[in-house]
Formats: structure tokens, C-alpha cells, sequence
């Protein structure tokens, strides 16, 4: 099969507002959204037989799938991970995982070099992950973590651009007077960038067997993390 042909379908549900994109030899030919809370199940499936249908497109053309996988809203993030498996398993499509963060850092403008996406995890916690903008492509410079705010944003380089849904739940948190924070207005993940990042992950093979596919949540569900006191 050549690259021209491989069709595959990239999902965007981590936050409040889910996305939908079909591409096809690495261009997207569709893209399509809802603003659903977090009603994600009742409007994922019509989404994409909509679009499908747009493009006289079968089910069984499908050859991969792209689906963000967290960190991000619990509701959402299962759903569109839960929804991903179940296609992957029933059609026979090559599953991509592409990280959440990831997806969020693309939203930075152009002069951003430094970036810390922002997820909350509520009880006055967040999970960050921090990018570098490195040959014009961000890379992560260390892994993602449970903290605060404040204390992500002590050890980070100035300027740094605060990315994601999770920076409104705790601007009250941060020093108003350091002029090196700034705050990006983008804060959804899209589609497109699910897309274009799922794309280039399979040419190089980056491929998550369908069973192991799972997840990247914040933290542990509250009762169990006071079952191991560590809430």
C-alpha cells in the first residue's frame, strides 16, 4: 500500500470540546468538532460517520487510528481511548498513542521557546510536563509530574509560556509581578495536531498494540489514593 492510500482517523477528546480529523496520505481532509462537556459518547460516533459519509469513505478503508491519550480530562480521555480500542480491535486498525501535552504545546505562537503545558489535578494540584523549542520542533526536557504550580514555575526558565485548560484553575496561585510568566489563550488540544503528530509516529513505526493501549491520567482516582494515603 502506498503512503498516498493509508486513510486514518485522529481523535481529540481529553478536553471539554472534542475534535474529529480524517487523513489520508498524511493530509487532512476533514476535520469537524462538538462542544459536548462532557457528553463525549453521545457525539463522538455520529461526528465520524458524518465526515465519513462527507468523503464516501467506508469503515473498512480505515487502516490507523490516532487518538490522544491523556493526560487530560478524565471523562473524555477514557471515553476517546476506550472508543479507539474497541474500533482498533473490531476493524484491525494500527493504533497510534500520541501524548496530550504534546498536542497541547503546539497551540505556543511562534516566538515561544520554553513552555510548560498544564493539566489540573485537582486538591490544589497540577500535572505539568516541560517543552523546549528545539531545531523548530518542541521537545520535552523532563518528564511529566504531580505538583504545584507555584513550585513548577520557581524551577522554570524565563519567559516561559503556560499552555492548557489547567493554568485558569490556578492563575490565583501565581506571582503577578514576574513578567517572564506568560499565559497562551490556545488552550485546546485540535484534532490537526493529533493528526499531523499521529502521522509522522507511524511512518516511524510507533505503533501501541491495541490491547496495551491505555490511558494517561493525572493521578489515581481519590479513593484509591487515600486506600494508600497518599492523598
Amino acid at each position: 500500500m502506498s503512503l498516498q492510500t493509508i486513510r486514518a482517523l485522529a481523535l481529540e477528546t481529553t478536553s471539554r470540546r472534542g475534535e474529529v480529523a480524517l487523513v489520508q496520505g498524511g493530509r487532512i481532509v476533514a476535520v469537524d468538532a462538538f462542544e459536548a462537556g462532557l457528553k463525549h459518547t453521545a457525539h463522538l460516533l455520529p461526528l465520524i460517520d458524518r465526515l465519513c459519509r462527507s468523503l464516501d469513505w467506508s469503515a473498512a478503508s480505515i487502516g490507523e487510528i490516532y487518538v490522544s491519550v491523556g493526560p487530560g480530562g478524565f471523562t473524555g480521555t477514557r471515553i476517546g481511548v476506550t472508543f479507539a480500542k474497541a474500533i482498533a480491535f473490531a476493524g484491525g486498525l494500527r493504533v497510534v498513542a500520541v501524548p496530550t501535552p504534546r498536542v497541547i504545546v503546539e497551540n505556543a505562537p511562534a516566538e515561544a521557546v520554553d513552555a510548560l503545558v498544564v493539566v489540573d489535578a485537582r486538591r490544589g494540584k497540577v500535572w505539568v510536563e516541560t517543552f523546549a523549542r528545539v531545531d523548530a520542533a518542541w521537545q520535552a526536557t523532563a518528564p511529566g509530574r504531580l505538583t504545584t504550580l507555584p513550585e513548577a514555575i520557581c524551577g522554570s526558565p524565563r519567559p516561559i509560556w503556560l499552555m492548557g485548560e489547567g493554568v485558569a484553575y490556578h492563575t490565583a496561585e501565581m506571582a503577578s509581578d514576574d513578567a517572564g510568566i506568560l499565559i497562551s489563550s490556545a488552550t485546546q488540544p485540535r484534532a490537526e495536531v493529533v493528526a499531523r503528530l499521529g502521522w509522522d509516529m507511524a511512518r516511524r513505526g510507533k505503533f501501541t498494540d491495541s490491547f496495551a493501549l491505555a490511558p494517561a491520567y493525572v493521578r489515581r482516582p481519590e479513593a484509591e489514593e487515600k486506600r494508600l494515603g497518599t492523598a
